[in-house]
């Protein structure tokens, strides 16, 4: 089907705010910097807001911690924002988070990972993953369940919340409840989607992975490209969604049926004439709507609320 009219006018809207043209020979903190101003949809409020730096492997990672209400304790999402493990920031994510802590009724912890190409995989990749451990230790100083955490992102993030998933199998890590991937990054070879370039153009992936990944031997670790791992089994249930226009589209589902091979239940939806990450629109787009409701209901069912 053709692009959404309503994705059409978002996408515009982003256009003329600024979004950054990733082949123009403009300088990285420009593009990083018109990334993070981009239009974006604010959240709702939430009953409180908690700024934290924790110790890392390399130096202190930040964090945000929003909490819905006044109850607890909560089951609780580590959300890794996306950005093409480049862009981004906690900031930039803020609306995001905000509407899956009050749609589910957890806590959600954002993360400040460190980003490309100053730190190379697996920088990233080490503190999502070392987040992920503090939540489980310290869960009740933050009034967390431990036994309901989960783990979520889109694009780059879900490419992250895919390998902590792994990481945490393999590792003996905390038990997981689910992994939410939207518009996921799996594999750095994976063929692009084909789709009509009339409708939108494509991005360009290749520039992402390499600014990330040290060379392509990175490329055949799972810990980078999900998709490269032996053994799906073990892993969490998962949400996967997609989106028609999206260059990454047909990855995504490749690792939804790959959890499905292996007997994890999955859920695998594509959203008709949305372009990646359409989902952080949801005042402007009915299906972003959609998505943030299938998020939702699946958290909701993943902690049992």
């Amino acid at each position: 089907m053709p692009l959404d009219p309503q994705a059409r006018a978002v996408l515009e809207r982003r256009k003329s705010s600024g979004y950054p043209a990733l082949n123009a020979e403009s300088p990285l903190e420009l593009k990083r910097e018109s990334f993070n101003l981009t239009w974006r949809e604010s959240g709702p409020e939430v009953h409180s807001v908690i700024n934290r730096i924790i110790p890392g492997p390399d130096d202190g990672i930040p964090i945000r911690i929003y909490v819905p209400n006044s109850g607890g304790p909560f089951p609780a999402l580590i959300l890794f924002h996306g950005g093409g493990f480049v862009f981004g920031n906690i900031d930039t994510y803020d609306g995001n988070a905000r509407r899956l802590a009050m749609g589910v009724g957890c806590i959600v912890i954002s993360v400040g990972y460190r980003l490309a190409p100053e730190y190379k995989f697996p920088s990233a990749v080490e503190d999502c993953y070392s987040v992920t451990n503090w939540v489980f230790r310290n869960a009740d100083k933050i009034n967390v369940d431990k036994k309901k955490i989960a783990v979520g992102g889109d694009s780059a993030g879900a490419n992250l919340a895919a390998v902590v998933a792994l990481m945490a199998r393999d590792k003996d890590g905390p038990t997981l409840c689910l992994q939410v991937l939207v518009c996921p990054a799996t594999d750095r070879n994976f063929p692009s989607t084909n789709f009509d370039e009339s409708e939108i153009p494509k991005g360009n992936k290749d520039w992402w992975w390499n600014e990330y990944l040290r060379d392509e031997s990175d490329a055949r670790n799972p810990y980078a490209c999900p998709m490269q791992a032996e053994s799906f089994d073990g892993l969490p249930g998962a949400l996967v969604i997609t989106s028609e226009f999206d260059e990454l589209r047909d990855e995504g589902e490749a690792y939804a049926e790959r959890l499905k091979q292996a007997g994890i239940a999955t859920t695998c939806t594509r959203y008709r004439g949305m372009f990646h990450v359409f989902h952080m629109y949801p005042d402007s787009i009915e299906a972003a709507r959609l998505a943030l409701n299938q998020q939702c209901s699946a958290l909701k069912n993943a902690f049992n609320l």
